[in-house]
């Protein structure tokens, strides 16, 4: 139960209180794999390893920490530009609004190849649908972002 709610603190943007927390946990608990995990989530957050987050998405230590995996992938999307309305249930799509704005501020060119590893694609065509979408959902900001990128 701790480790869920460690995991419900980060993806509801609250760290000062899972670092509270975690200050106040011993080593062993500190140690427990139902702990270790969203240790590692705010991690990878912090570093801003997103395609990390992603993996882990997959990864987790119980059934139920996909509830709160799906809302981080939210949080991570609204962290960094609250400008945009929530559209649907597609997480996915959020969290890849957020690498999208990060590289626009990031890198000057980006290949295609990379581009579509950091957006945790399959292939170019995933990329090419996916800047359709963005285009379609009226999200203009990321146009020249992408055009600069491709």
């Amino acid at each position: 139960m701790i480790g869920l709610n460690l995991l419900r603190l980060i993806a509801q943007n609250k760290i000062g209180e899972f670092h509270t927390i975690l200050e106040r946990m011993s080593e062993e608990e500190l140690s427990n794999v139902y702990i270790q995990h969203p240790v590692q989530i705010e991690r990878y957050l912090m570093e801003g390893s997103y395609n990390k987050i992603w993996s882990s998405k997959m990864d987790v230590p119980a059934e139920e920490y996909h509830i709160f995996m799906d809302e981080l992938m939210v949080t991570i999307r609204y962290s960094a530009d609250k400008r945009f309305t929530l559209q649907g249930n597609d997480t996915e799509h959020y969290s890849r609004d957020d690498i999208a704005s990060c590289c626009e501020q990031t890198y000057h060119t980006l290949p295609v190849q990379d581009l579509t590893s950091l957006l945790c694609l399959k292939n170019s065509s995933d990329v090419d649908q996916w800047i359709r979408e963005v285009i379609y959902s009226d999200w203009f900001d990321y146009i020249l972002v992408l055009i600069l990128l491709l």
